[in-house]
């Protein structure tokens, strides 16, 4: 059960995070690499480890 509730604590910060990445890398005018990378990365990231959290908590 506390294992479910790390896995959407961990997915919301993920959100978070991200959102604010690309709110401060993603709206630039004069940005020459794709602008959500970082955000992206940390997005992938962040799913990742909430759902290795909740197959955890299915074992």
């Amino acid at each position: 059960m506390w294992l479910f509730i790390a896995a959407i604590i961990v997915f919301v910060l993920t959100l978070v995070i991200s959102g604010l990445l690309m709110l401060r890398y993603g709206l630039r005018d004069n940005q020459s690499l794709p602008p959500s990378r970082a955000a992206e990365t940390t997005l992938m990231v962040g799913t990742l480890i909430a759902i290795a959290l909740a197959i955890a908590a299915l074992l």
